[in-house]
């Protein structure tokens, strides 16, 4: 015994292959065996406030707001009333929120250094933001380094949907610029489109009419001259009427002209406080102040147009009778009744509409808001590109406004040489 138990028993000595092979009985419920128990614990990060239930950020950014106040208020003593937050929401509050969801919405975000290093992210206060070379540049900070966000998170489909809104339904390189001045997220073009797809304001003023088996005509002489000024041929029409707010408990109701040129596509904003023949030659008179008396000026068969028309013939034919002859260049030629409306005038419908759906929320409001937003209304169209937007940055896109604020003709010349097609 004392040997077998220093040095084992005799088979350890043997090859493995030469060892017993004796089979263990194993005693069932056995009361004295304890069952192993692996216990482990699992701590969701579930917020009180599920953002999928949201269809507008601003409204998830308040209401987070208010939970955060409400719990700020329940930690508070009873001694220290004077730290209690009540009444609106402070911009500190609104930003702490809009922070919150941020750090969320980045939480998700994997390897995102490597993954995204042509950006050069980097952290600060505890955010991911886009680096650059732009540090010296006067720029805003959130425009030179916009937050990192992800494009599968629903949270950046409710920011980039509040963008579009901004812009008044622009396209989709206007809503995805803009967004950029704050915010990059990940395939924002993909989720421009699709937003854009589904917006039912858009598909409203976009839609067309089903010409499958229909070829259209070819564009007029008037919208293919080369290198004529803008406002050479020009479309009019009005739009509205609104109430314009003249005292306290006095509105009266005021249109809006709209001046459109045939080749460029600009247009030009008027105020008019009716729809007699008086009041449009007034706005023209205005209009020719800023650009010019146009050579032909198309419109519809409308009572203010047709007389203005007679009574610009009638002027010009007392200047003939004293053997005064007006240039031509001065007298612009009007033209209604068209039997095609569709194609005259030629912007008018299009942009009538959208300006009325920018504008209808103008319930009341004074003269002097009333022309701001006109201006501002005339400088958002104007903004848009004729041409397709070029990723090259060194080349300069030739839009409306360029025409109307100076460009340089070699711009404009380069422009119409590489093919641009009139919409």
């Amino acid at each position: 015994m004392y040997v077998r138990w220093f040095q084992g028993p005799a088979f350890l000595k043997l090859p493995n292959s030469e060892w017993p092979s004796e089979s263990v009985e194993t005693i069932q419920n056995d009361p004295e065996r304890k069952k192993p128990k692996i216990l482990g614990s699992f701590n969701p990060d579930i917020p009180c406030i599920d953002p999928k239930n949201f269809s507008n950020w601003q409204r998830l950014v308040r209401i987070t707001a208010y939970c955060k106040r409400f719990g700020h208020n329940a930690r508070v003593s009873a001694q220290d009333k004077l730290e209690l937050k009540s009444g609106p929401l402070q911009p500190s509050e609104i930003n702490d929120a809009k922070e919150f969801w941020i750090l969320k919405v980045q939480s998700t975000l994997i390897d995102w250094k490597d993954r995204y290093k042509d950006l050069t992210p980097f952290v600060e206060n505890d955010i991911i933001r886009v680096g650059g070379r732009l540090k010296r540049a006067s720029l805003p900070y959130d425009q030179a380094h916009p937050i990192l966000l992800p494009g599968n998170h629903h949270i950046s489909k409710l920011i980039m949907e509040e963008f579009h809104e901004k812009v008044c339904h622009a396209g989709c390189e206007r809503t995805l610029s803009e967004s950029r001045h704050e915010y990059w997220i990940m395939s924002g073009r993909r989720i421009v489109k699709k937003i854009i797809k589904n917006c039912l304001v858009c598909r409203k003023f976009r839609q067309r009419p089903h010409m499958a088996d229909h070829l259209m005509a070819d564009l007029p002489q008037e919208r293919v001259k080369p290198f004529s000024p803008p406002f050479t041929v020009t479309g009019v029409d009005f739009f509205g009427p609104f109430n314009l707010k003249v005292s306290r408990n006095k509105s009266v109701k005021a249109w809006g002209a709209i001046f459109t040129c045939a080749t460029v596509r600009a247009i030009h904003l008027e105020i008019v406080e009716s729809t007699s023949a008086e009041a449009f030659l007034h706005a023209l008179r205005r209009f020719a102040s800023h650009h010019g008396w146009p050579s032909t000026i198309i419109s519809d068969n409308g009572t203010s147009f047709v007389g203005a028309e007679r009574l610009l013939r009638e002027l010009k034919s007392l200047f003939d009778s004293v053997n005064q002859s007006v240039p031509t260049t001065l007298l612009a030629e009007l033209m209604y009744g068209k039997p095609y409306p569709t194609m005259f005038p030629i912007e008018c419908y299009t942009d009538c509409n959208s300006l009325y759906e920018s504008l209808k929320s103008v319930k009341s409001v004074s003269e002097k808001r009333l022309r701001l937003n006109i201006s501002s209304i005339k400088e958002l169209i104007e903004a848009k590109q004729i041409t397709s937007v070029n990723w090259c940055s060194t080349n300069r896109q030739l839009a409306d406004s360029l025409t109307m604020k100076g460009a340089s003709p070699k711009v404009l010349r380069n422009a119409l040489q590489t093919g641009i097609l009139f919409a």
